[in-house]
């Protein structure tokens, strides 16, 4: 795999030996995102998997976005169809690590639905895409400032180069390892786990931050 087809920053300080402890910690009552993949029983399943829902708009609040007022009414409202179309075309059983590229390619249904959210008032980049791994949890990961400035500082697609960071087995092995070792059950999708031990170890007054370290070379 061509080196500038993979994040920039190193994965595997993050994964070291407290990444089981800070994982745990996270999905303690102590932290309101524990429950942006579980509210209301998950965005990826039942009737409205398709659907975006009052409940999808207070789940990313837990990771500490809003939606702002005009766009969420656009998305419960007349953008719905849409918007549910496109949902529709994303599957709900396949994981980012399973997954064949095209399913987040440019062009295909979950950067288009990237797209119309962008273009709604106030909804950036981060908003969009906290959105769309509420819906679809197990193939879109969460992305944020501090994600960002861990793993990928100058550089974008950030989806297409963690999906293949994890065709490394040894990637995936230590993921669901620290997700069992953990504790938190095997419905938190893996790159969940990795993007709470990113975020634990450098959110904003973490004392055990690791500062951005250049991926090496394969």
């Amino acid at each position: 795999m061509p080196h500038n087809h993979l994040l920039a920053g190193d994965i595997w300080p993050f994964l070291d030996g407290r990444a089981v402890d800070l994982v745990s910690d996270y999905f303690s009552p102590a932290y309101t995102g524990n429950q942006f993949h579980r509210l209301g029983g998950g965005g990826d399943v039942g009737p409205e998997a398709n659907v975006f829902t009052p409940v999808d708009l207070i789940a990313v609040s837990m990771l500490d976005v809003h939606v702002p007022g005009e766009a969420a009414l656009q998305i419960l409202g007349p953008l719905s169809p849409k918007l549910t179309t496109l949902l529709s075309d994303i599957p709900t059983d396949v994981a980012l690590e399973d997954s064949d590229e095209s399913l987040i390619d440019d062009g295909s249904p979950a950067d288009r639905l990237w797209f119309e959210l962008t273009c709604l008032p106030n909804v950036g980049r981060t908003i969009a895409g906290k959105l769309i791994a509420r819906k679809r949890p197990r193939l879109i990961p969460v992305f944020d400032s501090v994600i960002k400035d861990a793993l990928l500082p100058r550089e974008s697609n950030y989806w297409k180069r963690l999906r293949n960071e994890l065709q490394h087995q040894s990637l995936v092995d230590r993921l669901r390892e620290v997700r069992t070792e953990s504790g938190i059950g095997s419905s938190i999708p893996l790159i969940r786990v990795l993007d709470v031990a990113v975020w634990m170890r450098n959110r904003r007054g973490s004392t055990n931050k690791i500062p951005f370290t250049p991926r090496p070379e394969s």
